[in-house]
């Protein structure tokens, strides 16, 4: 007995469509964790923050017997939020090119799908692995977003630091975004260059 060849195709491109998915799970998974260590790491750099705001407060309300002590201790604790806010920048900025590395891994992935039906003469299926266009648009925006609002307070927060006036520190904050959504949209324009390369050889 043969087998029907419309029933062939249709269990290949369904596990084509599997395989592709896996991948594109594979990628989403690591978004995830990517975000999550952004998350963890920054809670406590916040909590640290928060600490070394309260040391300064303290030693400031309190009579201090020891003027030069005092003034070297609010020296550290203003160097320690100097790099608190460094490390939360970088770190924020380290998770949005982590986030936008697993973003077109996941691009590539949709057209070497595309290229793989096309080549044998499978159907696309009802849809594609990363799932309908507009959910897909809103969960790659606020995966990179996520980032980029951080590292926009941390740069606030710096400038803050820097005892530099209320609307400087908004200011860079803002500038720190237009930056980082600069280069999403450079980075999201050469992939999908490389892809659409990638989907003519």
């Amino acid at each position: 007995m043969s087998n029907d060849p419309s029933r062939t195709k249709a269990e290949e491109a369904r596990q084509l469509w599997a395989d592709m998915r896996g991948l594109v799970e594979h990628e989403d998974t690591l978004v995830d964790h990517r975000l999550r260590w952004l998350f963890t790491f920054n809670g406590f750099l916040f909590a640290a923050m928060g600490l070394s705001l309260s040391a300064e407060g303290g030693l400031l309300t309190s009579e201090c017997r020891d003027p030069e002590r005092c003034g070297q201790m609010l020296q550290l604790l203003a160097g320690l939020r100097y790099a608190i806010t460094g490390a939360g920048a970088l770190s924020a900025v380290a998770s949005l090119f982590g986030v936008m590395a697993a973003q077109s891994a996941v691009r590539a992935v949709r057209s070497d799908y595309v290229k793989a039906c096309a080549a044998r003469g499978l159907p696309a299926g009802p849809f594609s692995p990363i799932g309908r266009l507009r959910a897909d648009m809103w969960g790659v925006n606020i995966a990179t977003w996520l980032p980029v609002i951080v590292a926009a307070v941390w740069v606030a927060l710096a400038i803050w630091s820097w005892r530099l006036q209320a609307d400087m520190a908004i200011g860079a904050g803002v500038a720190t975004i237009v930056l980082l959504l600069v280069l999403i949209f450079w980075r999201t324009t050469a992939a999908d260059t490389v892809n659409d390369v990638r989907d003519v050889e």
